[in-house]
């Protein structure tokens, strides 16, 4: 008995190293792997807006969309709709029935905040890394992407901007802008396996 103990224990000692590399083999490559096989997504969101100005925060709720690798789209159902879809670098913005369209490069600060929410979605690194400075903690199970933006100018607009999710699923979405200014995004993603 106590030779199948030992033995036991030897291969137990043995496979160690193998289980730690595991472990320790998560990080921000696999987490954007992951992501990247992602193809679409759909989800319910809440979202609270605290600012200076604001006396209460403002709460909104709707739903998003997103197609791999580009498409993505915002719809606020209450207390007032808007809808904001990008693809392929153009911005439809519909507000009280108004529309217009214009193309990302022509807003860099909203280009560097969808870019942080896409690029994320689409498990883009290259592109991410352009815009900010990355900083992963968690596990595959529970992470939070915190990104600092690179560029002095978004950094004026956004001070930061936090994306939580559980395996390849978002589940939350948070910035932080001029002022103090605080968004807070709950978000109830499903993922769509396809036909």
């Amino acid at each position: 008995m106590r030779r199948v103990l030992r033995l036991l224990a030897l291969g137990l000692f043995l496979a160690a190293p193998s289980l730690s590399h595991a472990q320790s083999a998560w990080g921000i490559g696999p987490l954007m792997q992951s992501l990247a096989g992602v193809k679409a997504a759909s989800a319910k969101f809440t979202e609270t807006k605290t600012m200076a100005v604001l006396k209460t925060p403002l709460e909104t709720s709707g739903t998003l969309r997103y197609v791999a690798p580009d498409y993505l789209r915002k719809t606020v159902l209450t207390p007032s709709p808007q809808d904001f879809v990008l693809q392929n670098g153009a911005v439809t913005l519909t507000t009280g029935g108004k529309t217009q369209q214009f193309n990302l490069s022509q807003a860099p600060p909203l280009a560097g905040l969808v870019e942080g929410v896409r690029a994320t979605l689409a498990g883009d690194l290259p592109t991410l890394q352009r815009y900010y400075t990355i900083a992963l903690s968690g596990d595959a199970e529970s992470w939070q992407i915190l990104l600092h933006p690179r560029d002095a100018g978004l950094s004026r607009f956004l001070s930061w901007l936090s994306i939580r999710g559980r395996d390849n699923r978002v589940t939350e979405i948070d910035t932080g802008g001029a002022g103090g200014a605080l968004t807070r995004m709950s978000v109830d993603e499903t993922i769509d396996h396809g036909p």
